[in-house]
């Protein structure tokens, strides 16, 4: 007479931030990140020398890019699966002519010409401004400095949401806390300055000026779409990580005993079912760990156990041949 068991254990590994499971849908949880910034500007210039005229193709790059920080998503909380970003933030876009002329002649001028935008980005989507198109010039001593002489601005308020794409989403993901940078810049368009025949420098300068004087009324903010990460289960219901299969005493040379359980992959609620909000790990092999010829299972291999409230039903038959105990593991990877 003798006695066997078997011991199956489920081991489960977490998916890191920006990964995907074989999961079923599940509705996602949400979390939402703010900040306020203070007033930032971000210019631009672009240069013709001597007299004649320089047509400059549309650029979105900035003399200094203003970079606000914000609360990343922390990995240690689950599985980012989506982000959405909004802003809600007073702006001014200018242009200006400037120069460098001499102190005496007729021919002290510059004109320029441009269509302006502005924009805050994060991780590779952005919002951006209405456009503006300006056509400013200045004469003799307006040249050397900004004023209302040789500036046209237009103003408004940046509002609205964009979602960041699935693959730049792990530019928004960390473990532990941290912070991403919305950025801000101004963007001209085929701006065009005009230099008269005593000019020795134009400048076409466009600035992108944005938020109010007080930071609470800049308002910055990033929402996390997060899974919860899966757990482990082992026959529905419940959420144990091992079973026994107690084929207690037999006696040698009888027939096989054959027993039957199931495998559950994702079983997170009391009553069994799949718990909403959580990210499902397919079980994807089976290791043995004995090999105990007196032991045969259907259980020889695991395709996908997919995540989930799926179940497999399997047997375990014992015919032993010589006295002893006998017992053997399978362990589940995912």
């Amino acid at each position: 007479m003798f006695v066997a068991k078997i011991l199956t254990v489920v081991s489960a590994a977490l998916v890191g931030a920006g990964m995907s499971s074989s999961a079923m849908a599940q509705t996602a949880l949400s979390t939402t990140r703010t900040t306020t910034a203070a007033q930032f500007n971000t210019t631009q210039s672009q240069i013709r020398n001597g007299p004649g005229t320089s047509t400059f193709a549309g650029t979105a790059s900035s003399t200094s890019p203003t970079l606000i920080p914000i609360s990343r998503f922390d990995t240690n909380t689950g599985i980012l699966i989506g982000a959405r970003f909004s802003v809600n933030i007073p702006y001014t876009l200018s242009l200006s002519a400037l120069g460098t002329v001499p102190h005496s002649g007729t021919n002290r001028r510059v004109d320029v010409a441009s269509t302006l935008s502005g924009s805050v980005s994060i991780a590779g989507t952005s919002i951006t401004t209405a456009i503006f198109s300006g056509a400013p010039k200045c004469i003799a001593g307006d040249c050397a400095n900004l004023s209302k002489n040789n500036t046209e601005q237009t103003a408004g308020t940046l509002a609205g949401t964009a979602t960041v794409a699935t693959a730049n989403l792990a530019a928004l993901a960390g473990t532990g806390p941290g912070t991403v940078n919305f950025s801000s810049r101004v963007n001209a368009t085929d701006t065009q300055v005009i230099n008269a025949a005593d000019t020795t420098q134009g400048t076409a300068f466009s600035q992108f000026m944005l938020g109010g004087e007080t930071a609470a009324s800049n308002q910055y903010s990033a929402t996390y779409d997060y899974l919860n990460f899966s757990r482990p289960s082992f026959a529905t219901p419940g959420q144990t990580t091992s079973a026994a299969v107690n084929f207690g005493t037999v006696f040698r040379n009888s027939a096989a005993l054959t027993q039957a359980f199931n495998v559950s992959n994702l079983v997170n609620t009391a009553n069994g079912g799949v718990a909403a909000n959580t990210s499902a790990t397919s079980l994807t092999a089976v290791n043995r760990a004995t090999s105990d010829a007196t032991l045969s299972t259907t259980l020889t291999s695991l395709s996908n156990l997919g995540g989930g409230n799926t179940s497999s039903s399997y047997n375990i038959a014992f015919n032993p041949t010589t006295a002893g105990a006998r017992s053997d593991t399978f362990t589940f990877a995912v």
